[in-house]
């Protein structure tokens, strides 16, 4: 409180009588009167004085009440970064379509990691990779915001991923691949399925592929710098199936034109859907109700009623099972090995940046491990048959050791 003869102090006083507890009021250049709590009347003097000083001189206030910031907008932001440094685009799009359908009009500082955690946990169909995708996105959008200053935490990465132990290691054998020409798909499909067979190209290099790119004199394909995921070119040469189909693409087209266009001429950019189809339709996949988990109908399973369920049904309803395009480019490896060429020149062939990765791919399939072990059987067949002792013929213990 005021005691007899102390000067008074314009703006500076005592919300609450002898509590100690000190507050400023000031006017800004627009007339708007503020209020600040301040503490003790000391401090209150000073930054009151300071904040008349700054008026008069233009100076730039603090913001006194900071802006809510929704996370749709820096989901805007997410999004357009995105859309300018990654490839993957439009799949950023559509997942941040289900975070924003959460979100949309929160303020991004109250979002919690509980809070995330409990919500892409609450998708039962995700897998582990599903969720780890969606939480990179929620990483990834929280840490340009509070590189732009609209948040001050990044609540998606106070939880862990999820361990991914279920790695695919689906193959694609020849009758496999037989069965799939066999079901005759459009010439764009066909050529992407003979270049992944053969070279273990994803799909991601293949449908950005560009006229110019291919060489047909010299019977070659480049991939430029950048568009690939190792973010290196590599240039192959193609074999005599591939030319063929990969001519037969390029007709009456400018050099700037796709090389995968559909009959109708547009550029293929979503190819999952013809991909899902065509497996289904060789008994290599099937769409299963994801309500009822009944087998769906071979063709145009998405947007039909599902007979077991009789519930009606929206785009996407039907779950594809099934061999994947990406099987191909782990099938190509196999085979790459198989024929024995060298590894160094095969992962140039694939685009593989390190051999620990490669390994990866050069897994071996049922088949692989039976004629190992028909090699086996048939190395001990000939060793009894020679007289010495399965067990160790072959190994360089002298008989007379025995």
């Amino acid at each position: 409180m005021k005691t007899e003869g102390e000067p008074k102090h314009r703006g500076v006083y005592e919300k609450t009588p002898g509590s100690g507890v000190w507050w400023i009021r000031w006017h800004d250049a627009q007339g708007r009167r503020h209020r600040e709590k301040i503490g003790s009347k000391s401090v209150a003097i000073k930054v009151a004085e300071k904040r008349r000083v700054a008026v008069r001189e233009n100076q730039k206030l603090p913001e006194l009440r900071p802006r809510i910031v929704p996370f749709g907008e820096i989901a805007a932001d997410a999004l357009a970064y995105s859309e300018k440094h990654k490839r993957d685009y439009r799949t950023d799009r559509s997942r941040m379509r289900r975070l924003l359908g959460w979100w949309k009009d929160r303020p991004a500082d109250s979002l919690t990691p509980e809070e995330i955690e409990d919500r892409l946990n609450s998708v039962a169909q995700w897998t582990d990779s599903t969720r780890n995708r969606m939480r990179a996105l929620l990483l990834l959008t929280h840490k340009l915001a509070n590189r732009h200053g609209k948040v001050k935490e990044n609540p998606a990465r106070l939880f862990p991923a999820r361990p991914e132990r279920a790695v695919r290691q689906g193959f694609i054998d020849d009758a496999q691949y037989t069965r799939l020409i066999q079901i005759r798909p459009p010439l764009w499909l066909r050529a992407m399925l003979a270049l992944g067979y053969t070279y273990g190209w994803r799909a991601g290099e293949l449908i950005g592929l560009r006229v110019r790119q291919l060489d047909l004199a010299a019977g070659t394909v480049r991939l430029e710098p950048g568009t690939t995921k190792n973010g290196e070119g590599r240039t192959i040469r193609l074999t005599s199936g591939c030319f063929e189909l990969l001519r037969a693409c390029m007709l009456e087209k400018q050099p700037g034109d796709f090389v995968f266009t559909r009959p109708d001429g547009r550029a293929v950019h979503a190819y999952r859907y013809d991909w899902e189809h065509l497996c289904a339709r060789a008994g290599l996949g099937r769409f299963v109700c994801e309500n009822c988990q009944a087998q769906g109908p071979v063709t145009s399973a998405t947007g039909r009623a599902c007979r077991s369920c009789t519930e009606a049904r929206q785009l996407g309803v039907y779950r594809y099972e099934g061999i994947l395009f990406h099987d191909l480019r782990r099938s190509a490896v196999r085979n790459l090995e198989r024929a024995g060429v060298p590894r160094s020149f095969a992962m140039k062939v694939t685009g593989h940046k390190t051999e620990a990765v490669y390994r990866r791919y050069a897994i071996c399939s049922e088949q692989d491990m039976a004629e190992a072990i028909g090699r086996l059987e048939r190395f001990k067949l000939k060793s009894e048959n020679e007289g010495a002792p399965a067990s160790t013929a072959g190994i360089g213990i002298p008989a007379k050791m025995m």
